[in-house]
């Protein structure tokens, strides 16, 4: 079985995700590749940003949608995962509020 990213790469893909560590690209990869409850903390922005502010909870619901929520402050990360759900033409709904952030990933 090929990874995802390993594909991607193979067949030329371009993934706008500049904006990112690779350390939490490939945890997101890692988590598309093998859809399960999860939580992280993103390295990216870890001058910036508490521990506590710089988590990210992934939940898998019913087998066929993940959710990440993490807090508004990381609003820079949204587009880089929305970058990584558009290249992988991953259907996605986000739902911002005024403290969190929750994106819903259609499987």
């Amino acid at each position: 079985m090929i990874k995802l990213r390993d594909y991607l790469q193979k067949n030329s893909v371009f993934i706008s995700e500049s904006r990112i560590e690779k350390s939490d690209r490939n945890v997101i990869y890692s988590i598309l590749e093998k859809p399960r409850n999860y939580q992280f903390i993103l390295r990216s922005y870890s001058k910036e940003f508490s521990i506590e502010s710089r988590r990210v909870k992934v939940s898998l619901i019913d087998n066929d949608k993940l959710v990440f929520l993490y807090k508004t402050e990381l609003y820079d990360f949204t587009d880089s995962l929305v970058d990584i759900l558009d290249t992988l033409h991953l259907k996605f709904e986000p739902q911002p509020n005024d403290s969190m952030i929750k994106i819903e990933v259609s499987l």
